[in-house]
């Protein structure tokens, strides 16, 4: 199941992280990006009297850091839901350049 939403990315590092699961001794790895899920760049009032959008932080797998080739850029983002023991979890799974901003 996947889930495809446009976002502003603000951030990316091309530089990968690593580090040991302590509890399972498995080498996790990603490159951290941040954006702004919103399809413009309108201001935004929300119905609780806020202003804007919080920047939001992920991690996206190595070997898709490649596919961010402009910041700050609005991408067609994919999530990917997977079922961990019984928890839904939704994690960015690739993104698609749709405009420069």
């Amino acid at each position: 199941m996947e889930n495809k939403v446009i976002g502003l990315v603000t951030f990316a590092n091309p530089n990968k992280w690593s580090m040991v699961d302590e509890r399972t001794g498995e080498v996790r790895e990603g490159n951290t990006i941040e954006y702004i899920p919103v399809d413009s760049l309108k201001p935004l009032l929300n119905e609780d009297g806020t202003l804007g959008t919080k920047v939001v932080k992920e991690s996206l797998p190595t070997e898709k850091i490649g596919s961010v080739t402009v910041v700050p850029a609005f991408y067609t983002m994919t999530f990917a839901f997977k079922n961990v023991k019984g928890k839904l979890q939704v994690k960015l799974d690739s993104l698609e350049l749709l405009s420069e901003v």
